[in-house]
């Protein structure tokens, strides 16, 4: 398939189990705490339930009561509930169950699920939820070369070792745009490389499916859903993530949630308000899940 000849192989980063999920791969242990500290406080994390198999992912609140996600987050079994700030092993500060949700009509359909792997759940309290920071999805495609920073719930590690468990904390790690992906497919998602020159940089893990990935205003362009390597400890990782500037991705969570894009470029919109985006230099991102019975 010609969408996949430059992979090793394609890891879709949604995590399979009770009480984990992943995040990023680091360069430093001591550096846990401003990957925390760069992440951004829109995206949570959600499970979802199969029978006895739970799984968990990320979500980004995108307002009126909407999350969005990765289509393969929620497409195993139901969406449960999403958690908010803190630690959602701990205890989150803000949580909700979810009453409904939708995925992309293209999602499975295609030979590659990442080009239209998004996915949106209501959640059913949403007073709950109302001190959650909302992502303001940009409609304007961003450009090669441009600095974005990713967000998602999970494990952490260093690059050459294997991944500590997760903890529940939410992470951000930066990266940069290398390519708008590949063939009829190149306006769909964007690729972004490791680079150990990059300052707070990481690699996708499962949990992270889901998470955002975020221009330099703090405007969502994307959602996290893949990763391609020979494997995790290896520099080289490309990061997939769904984008929502075509009409097909940003039109349809219009479509189903009433929820307007922004134009970045536009000075009467205004930008969101700063999250964590004063330690970001570059990022990336994509990823499957893990189950246990």
């Amino acid at each position: 398939m010609k969408y996949f000849r430059n992979l090793f192989f394609v890891l879709f980063l949604f995590y399979h189990g009770i009480s984990s999920s992943f995040a990023c791969t680091m360069q430093s242990w001591d550096l846990e705490p401003q990957y925390i500290a760069n992440s951004n406080p829109s995206v949570g994390g959600i499970y979802t339930k199969n029978g006895q198999v739970y799984s968990f992912g990320s979500v980004i609140n995108i307002g009126n009561g909407w999350g969005l996600t990765a289509a393969h987050v929620i497409d195993s079994g139901p969406p449960v509930k999403a958690y908010f700030g803190g630690n959602i092993l701990e205890g989150a500060d803000h949580t909700s169950l979810i009453d409904e949700w939708y995925l992309h009509p293209l999602a499975e359909s295609t030979g590659n699920n990442f080009r239209f792997d998004l996915g949106v759940v209501h959640f059913s309290d949403e007073d709950a939820l109302s001190d959650v920071p909302v992502a303001k999805m940009r409609s304007n495609k961003p450009e090669i070369g441009d600095s974005i920073q990713f967000t998602g719930l999970g494990s952490y590690g260093v690059v050459g070792q294997p991944s500590k468990k997760p903890n529940g904390n939410a992470r951000g790690w930066n990266g940069v745009i290398n390519s708008f992906g590949d063939g009829d497919a190149a306006d769909h998602y964007i690729v972004s490389e490791f680079s150990r020159n990059i300052y707070l940089s990481g690699l996708g893990q499962p949990g992270d499916s889901g998470g955002g990935v975020f221009d330099e205003d703090g405007y969502l362009v994307a959602v996290v859903s893949a990763v391609s390597a020979v494997g995790y400890t290896h520099y080289g990782i490309s990061t997939y993530a769904c984008g929502l500037w075509t009409e097909e991705t940003g039109g349809w969570v219009t479509e189903k949630t009433g929820i307007a894009l922004f134009d970045s470029t536009n000075p009467n919109q205004g930008v969101p308000e700063p999250a964590t985006m004063a330690l970001m230099g570059v990022s990336l991102l994509f990823l499957p899940r893990r189950r246990d019975n």
